[in-house]
């Protein structure tokens, strides 16, 4: 785990927590044909795709391999089986997850930034337009985005992948609630 930790570079996106992100936006001021608008993946570890980690894994596997002693082959197996291990217990009954990363793995949320990175790069790349305003953490995505673009922007999201799905939020006075701040 400590192996794709620390591979993983972050993107220029990347919040590492609230206080960061006010510490950036503080500075910007919003066009105003602009609106801030926020998205978020509806259960984001349940609906992770392994094809999509998978995907991920393997173009990064020049980073990752420098800091593990598997093979490829090997990595991915482990892989696989760890998402294929997602059974738990809540109330002296045991469940099995029969989709996506398993929750309460320190694991997860590492694959899900994998995820999450190859999706935004992939819609961001897609638009004809510019996003003056882009940060995630983790699944959470706040953006400045020209009004006339939202549809197009929610459905570029929602398009990625038809297990992850986007719920947004719109800014009411100039203020959007993100992550614990508004």
């Amino acid at each position: 785990m400590t192996s794709i930790n620390q591979a993983v570079t972050k993107p220029k996106s990347h919040i590492k927590d609230s206080w960061s992100f006010v510490k950036i936006i503080k500075e910007f001021n919003i066009p105003l044909d602009h609106i801030l608008v926020s998205l978020d993946v509806v259960a984001l570890f349940t609906n992770i795709p392994t094809e999509l980690v998978l995907t991920g894994i393997e173009k990064r596997w020049d980073a990752i391999s420098r800091k593990t002693k598997m093979s490829l082959e090997q990595f991915l197996f482990a892989i696989k089986m760890i998402l294929n291990s997602t059974s738990f217990s809540f109330n002296d009954e045991f469940y099995e997850q029969i989709f996506g990363s398993p929750m309460g793995s320190p694991l997860s949320p590492i694959l899900a930034d994998i995820v999450m990175d190859d999706l935004e790069t992939c819609c961001l790349q897609s638009f004809d337009f510019p996003i003056d305003i882009f940060f995630r953490y983790v699944d959470d995505i706040f953006m400045c985005i020209p009004k006339s673009k939202l549809n197009d922007i929610v459905l570029a999201f929602n398009s990625y992948h038809p297990r992850l799905k986007f719920t947004y939020e719109l800014e009411e006075n100039n203020c959007l609630n993100f992550l614990d701040t508004t």
